[in-house]
């Protein structure tokens, strides 16, 4: 109800806000599939799709072209196209760009499906009015308003059992489906029930011969316009509800059980039962691919929602005699998978198991807690990392982990190693941590659901990773123009950005370096450091004064250095489907994986340039700096107020005291400071971005022009945080004093970050009897010898490693640098 509400206001902040942007948009293909071995003529709906001249298809395998106008030759209709189906391609969903004068749209997705389609035809308002569908026929349409109601009649044989399927969300629709099935009596026989995945599904068994009618609406009816379309399927095809387990190892084959409809071969399951129907059962042999880290595995033939987008599987789907059944999840594990044994309610009942290894299991009654145990030794670390939430399954998992004598070792219900980018929201309740081992002995582990105590469900599986800790990373790139979410467009002189999401893995904090490959010339994209710790960045690209235009696919690759081996991972990408109403408060908004990050360069100037005069820039941590901001305004009517924010700073970092700046319409530069907190990254970028209403519009003698929003990110500073001005280097490393005697060394200093000021110099941990005075070395002087001294009643000592602290004054910051030098006191 909620997210219902947001969509309506963001539809609402889109028509309103940025309708004459000249950044194309596409929001409706329509129709949104065909079947497989025809020709689907489609029209495209959108904002801004001026000259669309052709389609930019992902994957390969469908064609498409312009469609001639009939009534004058040499012309063609406007925004539609013809797109060819080859009659052997397997179901799947593809993603479609639209490609013409102000450069390349967001996705929408296509389906390949292989049942006969129709269009939806007014009026089927009511049972009277109900249109006729034969049975395994896909029809596609839209709820127009919310009061719209859908009523479709399909005759049925006596004990068919019946799959009624509606795409939406999965389609990249705003409807959220009601779908029910009523008797030719008004008797209701099934409806949709929420459910994990996007779309509305609901089944039944004919109980005797006859027409049935399918009545589809707006949940609630809340939402209801054109950008409410949907693809309702009525069926006897096959219907997985649930595999398990849904987790296999890459490259190796694997025995499972399927539960669904339809499933021919199958035995009906009284045990497992929806809707209080049982369901199927199957069982089959999984041949998993090894390819684990391939983007198109995970993007293969479904929807893919933002916390599956860290993740390595596939999509399975079973092929009998009545067709191909919907594709399901199935995840990689990184070790032996485990199946819980059902008789381990209670700690003393704990299933014994190995680490490491994966252990898959349901919460399938109410109040359901399942007990493990494992064996380690003292300082060991294990991970434990548990999977609900991002395999599409609705429960709150929380572990327990305890002593074998009951005593609680710790409670886990967070991954903080989940990134919460409201653009691409991939929060889950899966908890993640790694728990250092106090002492050798046996552990025990329960895994449950807070929400157990009100349901279970066999279909409610979980994944619980036992291991030793593997560090590793995932990474997404998103479109961060919120007037274009899903493609970067640029003009000769422009700079736009992407956004930078990563998944990190067991407490991996290192830096990860993300470059692009296959940049057209003129088109220049520096590799971008996300820094150690962080989770989000900027990659910035940037168009040359001369660059030609351009439409096109980029890859986008991420590396980094674990133990000392290079590891590369393939970007995945991501587009936001539909903005939220609240994007300036950084609503969420709803998003997906999409198959590629598309890339355009048109024609223009830039409405204006963001840079600092710095590519450089070294602060001491605790410190601060000013940062001066230069906006150059290229468009006449781009004296205007200018709003600019850092984008993606880490955390510990402050700029402008974390508030907009907003450049005023007769000034073109600005200072604000940028502020190092305690603990912040060693290194990270500075991406600023600078936003305004500015008047324009496509047409030059319109007048008055409306004020339409524009955005340019600023060149890159690389920021380094430092915590010392000097290194030290001590000759000799090792004195010996007698009572009353004295020694000296020779300190040199190799200055950094450009400090030349004085510096004060300690010794400290000295033997008794043994002393020095502080000394001050000069402004630019890099080197000083020190003289200790021992008093006479220096008592006799073995050599002791005494600190050295050379301190430096930087923006009021004392920042220190420790060497160590051995004395000792002889006879």
């Amino acid at each position: 109800m909620i997210r219902t509400c947001m969509v309506v206001l963001s539809l609402l902040l889109v028509q309103c806000v940025i309708h004459a942007q000249p950044i194309p948009r596409l929001t409706v293909l329509t129709p949104p599939g065909g079947q497989a071995g025809t020709t689907v003529i489609v029209t495209l709906t959108g904002v801004d799709l001026e000259n669309i001249t052709s389609l930019l298809i992902a994957p390969t395998g469908l064609t498409a072209e312009r469609v001639a106008n009939p009534a004058k030759a040499g012309e063609f209709l406007l925004n539609q196209f013809a797109i060819k189906i080859p009659k052997d391609l397997q179901p799947a969903t593809f993603d479609v760009r639209a490609v013409g004068t102000f450069g390349v749209t967001n996705p929408r997705a296509f389906v390949v499906g292989e049942l006969p389609e129709v269009q939806e035809k007014e009026p089927n308002n009511d049972v009277p009015q109900a249109q006729p569908l034969a049975m395994n026929t896909t029809v596609n349409g839209s709820i127009l308003t919310p009061s719209d109601v859908d009523y479709f009649a399909v005759t049925c044989k006596k004990d068919d059992t019946v799959l009624v399927q509606v795409a939406a969300e999965s389609i990249d629709s705003r409807l959220e489906p009601d779908v029910r099935v009523y008797s030719t009596a008004g008797r209701l026989i099934a409806a949709n029930r929420p459910r994990a995945e996007p779309d509305g599904v609901c089944h039944f068994t004919a109980s005797a011969a006859g027409t049935y009618y399918l009545r589809l609406c707006a949940h609630a009816h809340i939402e209801g316009n054109a950008e409410s379309f949907y693809r309702l399927s009525v069926s006897t095809r096959p219907w997985i509800e649930s595999i398990y387990p849904s987790v296999v190892e890459p490259g190796k084959a694997a025995a499972v059980t399927l539960w669904g409809r339809n499933l021919v071969g199958g035995t009906v399951d009284p045990s497992f039962k929806v809707d209080g129907q049982p369901l199927e059962k199957l069982s089959v042999t999984l041949a998993p691919p090894s390819e684990i880290h391939a983007t198109q595995l995970l993007t293969g033939y479904s929807w893919t929602a933002p916390q599956r987008a860290g993740m390595d599987g596939y999509f399975y789907r079973l092929r009998n005699s009545q067709g191909w059944s919907n594709s399901f999840p199935i995840s990689y594990s990184q070790g032996p998978v485990v199946l819980e044994n059902g008789d381990h309610a209670s700690a003393a009942k704990a299933q014994a198991v190995t680490v490491p290894c994966e252990i898959v299991g349901r919460i399938e009654k109410r109040n359901d807690r399942d007990w493990y145990s494992f064996t380690a030794k003292q300082g060991e670390i294990v991970s434990i990392d548990s999977f609900a939430e991002r395999m599409g399954i609705p429960i709150d998992l929380y572990l327990e982990v305890r002593r074998d004598n009951g005593t609680l070792v710790g409670e886990f219900d967070e991954n903080t190693e989940q990134s919460a980018y409201h653009r691409f929201f991939a929060r889950t309740d899966d908890p993640a941590t790694r728990v250092t081992i106090p002492a050798d002995g046996k552990y025990l582990l329960m895994v449950s659901s807070r929400d157990a105590t009100l349901r279970g469900d066999p279909r409610l599986q979980y994944r619980v990773s036992l291991h030793k800790p593997r560090a590793d990373f995932r990474v997404v790139a998103i479109d961060a123009n919120p007037l274009n979410p899903g493609a970067l467009r640029l003009v000769p002189g422009g700079r736009q950005h992407l956004d930078i999401v990563c998944f990190r893995r067991d407490g991996f904090a290192g830096p990860i370096t993300v470059s692009v490959v296959g940049l057209p010339a003129g088109i220049t994209c520096p590799p971008q450091t996300v820094a150690a710790g962080t989770l989000t960045a900027a990659l910035v690209f940037t168009a040359s004064d001369k660059a030609a235009e351009f439409t096109g696919n980029i890859t986008i690759k991420a590396s980094s250095t674990i133990d000392g081996q290079i590891v590369t991972r393939e970007v995945r990408t991501g587009c936001l489907v539909w903005p939220n109403a609240n994007e300036a408060a950084n609503g969420p908004g709803i998003s997906r994986l999409c198959r590629t990050m598309a890339v355009a360069v048109r024609a223009g100037t830039p409405s204006m340039k963001l840079t600092t005069p710095n590519d450089t820039l070294a602060l001491p941590v605790g410190g601060n700096q000013a940062v001066k901001v230069k906006l150059e305004r290229l468009w006449p009517d781009a004296k205007v107020p200018v709003t600019v924010t850092a984008v993606h700073l880490p955390p510990g970092v402050t700029w402008n005291n974390n508030q907009p700046l907003v450049i005023a319409p007769d000034k073109n530069e600005a200072e604000v400071r940028l502020v190092m907190g305690a603990n912040p990254p060693e290194q990270f970028s500075l991406v600023l971005r600078a936003v305004a209403a500015i008047p324009f519009s496509k047409d030059p003698k319109a007048k008055p022009k409306p004020a339409v929003q524009m955005s340019e990110t600023s060149s890159i500073t690389k920021v380094t945080a430092y915590r010392q001005v000097v290194e030290v280097t001590v000759a000799p490393t090792a004195i010996e004093l007698k009572p009353g005697g004295e020694a000296s060394c020779l300190l040199k200093f190799t200055r950094l970050h450009g400090y030349q000021g004085t510096l004060t110099v300690q010794l400290q941990g000295l033997p008794a009897g043994v002393t020095i005075a502080p000394v001050t070395v000069p402004e630019k002087v890099n080197e000083v010898k020190l003289t200790i001294k021992a008093d006479k009643k220096a008592v006799v000592a073995k050599p002791v490693a005494a600190t050295i602290r050379c301190t430096g004054a930087v923006a009021g910051v004392n920042l220190t640098t420790e060497a160590k030098v051995n004395v000792g006191v002889g006879k």
